[in-house]
């Protein structure tokens, strides 16, 4: 197991400007985020989280990880949650690490998942929050078909360091660009899946992205676009 080393991290990051906050345990990265944002990028990383969060109000299981989140002064950025994705499943891809992403913001390892990222928009600041099991974990029974950590060793600095400048390169894509890099690594289209709609679970085959991130499923009652529903 790599330990986390703020000061490498500080001297391989791109940007040399950015504040990191390290904590061995915390609530959520992305609630600390919330209190202390003070302008400046900030980098705030936990190995443990006692009230991890994910989308939908859903509670994320944060033992013992690399759980952090990347915060700069707000501005739109297209498809933010894919191009946070793309950076991950690539900076995997540099420690021979294949990895895959369910739509919308799961990653998922040996076809379950590895983790996940929530991306908030708080008073002035953008908050992308990322959890990874990456260490070895014994899961709830209710999780343990669902849920995986990683069963290699990893360096978390050199995963954390090329998450993050990544990142910098993926802000200046297009969407179409975005769209593809996103399919080479994507565990979702072409598959039959059930979803939430309109407060409905239906099912269908999801067959493509559309250019402002939502999934474009085929169902018996034609195509529908999914963009703030839920893979089952």
């Amino acid at each position: 197991m790599y330990k986390l080393n703020p000061e490498a991290l500080k001297a391989y990051l791109n940007n040399n400007n950015l504040e990191i906050k390290f904590y061995k345990e915390i609530d959520s990265t992305n609630n600390e985020a919330k209190k202390i944002f003070n302008e400046k990028p900030l980098l705030i990383i936990a190995n443990k989280q006692t009230a991890g969060r994910g989308r939908q109000g859903h509670s994320f299981f944060s033992p013992n990880g690399l759980y952090f989140s990347y915060v700069l002064p707000f501005k739109e950025y297209p498809l933010l949650t894919l191009s946070v994705g793309i950076a991950i499943a690539q900076a995997f891809r540099k420690q021979g690490i294949s990895i895959k992403l369910k739509w919308v913001n799961d990653i998922i390892y040996k076809d379950r998942k590895l983790g996940g990222i929530l991306c908030e928009h708080h008073q002035d600041a953008l908050i992308i929050g990322v959890g990874l099991n990456i260490y070895p974990t014994v899961f709830p029974e209710a999780l343990k078909d669902k849920a995986i950590s990683l069963d290699k060793t990893i360096d978390s600095n050199l995963l954390l360091v090329a998450i993050i400048n990544e990142l910098y390169i993926l802000f200046n894509m297009t969407p179409q660009q975005l769209i593809e890099l996103w399919k080479e690594a994507n565990w979702t289209l072409n598959k039959e899946i059930q979803f939430t709609y309109n407060n409905e679970i239906l099912s269908g085959k999801a067959i493509d992205i559309a250019l402002n991130g939502s999934l474009i499923i085929a169902t018996t009652k034609g195509l529908i676009n999914l963009d703030s529903g839920e893979i089952l």
